[in-house]
C-alpha cells in the first residue's frame, strides 16, 4: 500500500501493534551520506486484518520519464519518523542486512530500532556452507521469490551513473532507483519488505524463539 497523510493515523497505530516488522530502505545511493528516499514495513496477520505493507514515499522528484508523484503520496519524513520513533523500541524488526538500513534511518532520526532480526546474518549462521546469501538466493531457500523487475528496468532503461573509484581500476556503475516510476518501486519495495519478515519469522522458528 501506498501511504497517503489521511491514512497515517491507522497504520501507525497497526505497525505499533505489531510483534514482528520486515522494513526495507530504499535509497539514493549505497554511500554513508546517502540518504533514503522511501521506508516500508511490513507487518503479519493481526486479529481480523491481513498481512499488510505500507510504502512512505518521500521522494517528490520526477521519475526518468518527467512524472511527478502526486502530492498526496510524497509524505513528510520528519513527520513521519516522528510518528514511527516509539515502534522502534518494542517487537521485533527484521531485514536483509540489517546493519545498512539502521545507517539509513539513523541518519533521519538519530535512532534506529532496538531490536533488530538481520535475516542475512541469521542464515549464516543456520547454514555456513552457502557461497551466496544475496536476498535473491537466499528467498527461495524459503519458498520465496525477490522481484527482480526494478533491476532488469534500470538496466534496459540505462538508468545508471559511471563512477571510478579513487585508487582502483575498477569502473562501478550506480543504479537510480529513484528514477524509476513510483508504482514499480511500490510492488518491488513491499515485496523485499515481505519477504524479510516472512524469512525472519521462519529463521526464528527454527532456532526456537
Amino acid at each position: 500500500m501506498l501511504v497517503t497523510r489521511h491514512l497515517l493515523k491507522d497504520i501507525v497505530e497497526r505497525i505499533y501493534r505489531s510483534p514482528i516488522r520486515g522494513y526495507d530502505t530504499e535509497t539514493y545511493g549505497v554511500r554513508y551520506q546517502d540518504r533514503l528516499f522511501s521506508l516500508i514495513i511490513s507487518v503479519p496477520a493481526l486479529g481480523q486484518a491481513p498481512e499488510e505493507e505500507f510504502y512512505f514515499n518521500f521522494n517528490g522528484s520526477p521519475d526518468h520519464l518527467g512524472k511527478s508523484p502526486p502530492k498526496e503520496f510524497v509524505l513528510d519524513r520528519g513527520e513521519i519518523f516522528d510518528l514511527l520513533h516509539s515502534s522502534f523500541y518494542i517487537g521485533i524488526w527484521a531485514s536483509h542486512n540489517a546493519p545498512f538500513d539502521n545507517q539509513k534511518i539513523r541518519l533521519e532520526t538519530g535512532s534506529y530500532p532496538l531490536t533488530c532480526h538481520c535475516s542475512l546474518s541469521t542464515e549464516r549462521l543456520l547454514r555456513n556452507d552457502f557461497l551466496d546469501y544475496s536476498l535473491e538466493e537466499v528467498a527461495p531457500r524459503y519458498g520465496l521469490e525477490k522481484d527482480k523487475s526494478v533491476e532488469e528496468y534500470i538496466k534496459k532503461n540505462n538508468l545508471r551513473t559511471r563512477v571510478t573509484i579513487p585508487g582502483k581500476k575498477t569502473v562501478t556503475h550506480v543504479p537510480h532507483y529513484d528514477l524509476v516510476p513510483l508504482e514499480m518501486m511500490v510492488k518491488y519495495g513491499c515485496t523485499d519488505a515481505r519477504i524479510h519478515r516472512r524469512i525472519a519469522e521462519m529463521q526464528r522458528a527454527a532456532i526456537g524463539l
